[in-house]
């Protein structure tokens, strides 16, 4: 009798896998690394937070950044008694999308219909964020994102995302708002040829004309290299300084330069603080145009 109802059960277990296996989304082979839990939390409480990184490709590198902050934010709560009175621990899953926007997006449904996270943070390159839209929208779970593409913002589309950055519409809104300031009326605009770039510098140039200002020349710099660049006046790698140079705006808004040990943008004196009361529906107002 015991061989016979062990018999049953195993044919039980069997069917159950091949109706989950019929049911199941399809994948790409996206493996998952998951880092085991330590730390002052219950660790017979646990809750899963999933995220898909650009962990080789070209973006690598930044990925790994990424990957190294949200480490440290998981073990900060669980070093210091986990989720507030229930004490749960977090739990890292993290897999490595390459960068692709449709490994990105399997990715996201992997974490979502497979492993059940609870939270997830967004894919940060916005050409993945762009091809994920959908399945960002289906989560199901919050999902937290510091991309800057305005979908991102929009509730109707990306309804379980909660943004950690500014909108490209603010962005440059408030770009704007400086240079009129400063009393410049010419801009020149350089972006890099990702759909956040490109949607930045549409905005900057349709807030530039709403304000009066001119935008005297445009440059997509590809896919973020300076080697490489194309404007309306086809301009090349090789004489991306002379855009710079003579593309008739008055005055540079600010320069970037990051490594993996510092980086700065904007300085402090050229920043506007927006009080907390500005917020509306969780986002923050775009600076006035006056």
């Amino acid at each position: 009798m015991r061989h016979r109802a062990g018999a049953s059960v195993g044919v039980a277990a069997l069917v159950a896998g091949v109706l989950a296996a019929c049911g199941a989304p399809p994948r790409l082979g996206v493996s998952t690394t998951v880092v085991p839990v330590s730390g002052t939390c219950d660790h017979e409480r646990v809750v899963e937070v999933g995220a898909s990184l650009a962990l080789s490709g070209p973006q690598r590198a930044l990925g790994h950044e990424y990957l190294t902050g949200v480490r440290m934010a998981v073990q900060h709560i669980d070093d210091t008694g986990g989720i507030l009175k229930t004490h749960r621990c977090l739990e890292l899953l993290y897999k490595d999308d390459g960068g692709s926007p449709s490994v990105a997006r399997q990715a996201v449904l992997d974490l979502v219909n497979r492993e059940q996270v609870s939270l997830l943070m967004s894919p940060i390159l916005s050409a993945q964020v762009q091809g994920a839209t959908s399945a960002l929208a289906a989560a199901n779970a919050p999902v937290g994102s510091v991309s800057s593409l305005d979908k991102t913002f929009r509730r109707t589309v990306q309804p379980w995302t909660f943004p950690a950055a500014s909108s490209m519409a603010s962005v440059t809104r408030a770009m704007v708002d400086y240079a009129r300031a400063q009393g410049w009326r010419q801009l020149a605009i350089a972006a890099v040829n990702d759909p956040v770039g490109q949607q930045g510098a549409s905005a900057l140039a349709r807030a530039a004309q709403r304000s009066g200002l001119t935008v005297s020349e445009t440059a997509i710099t590809a896919g973020g290299d300076a080697a490489s660049a194309e404007s309306s006046r086809s301009i090349t790698g090789s004489n991306v300084r002379t855009f710079l140079e003579s593309a008739g705006y008055e005055g540079l808004l600010a320069s970037y330069q990051y490594t993996t040990a510092r980086h700065t943008g904007i300085p402090p004196d050229q920043q506007v603080v927006a009080p907390a009361s500005t917020l509306s529906d969780g986002l923050f107002a775009a600076p006035s145009g006056s």
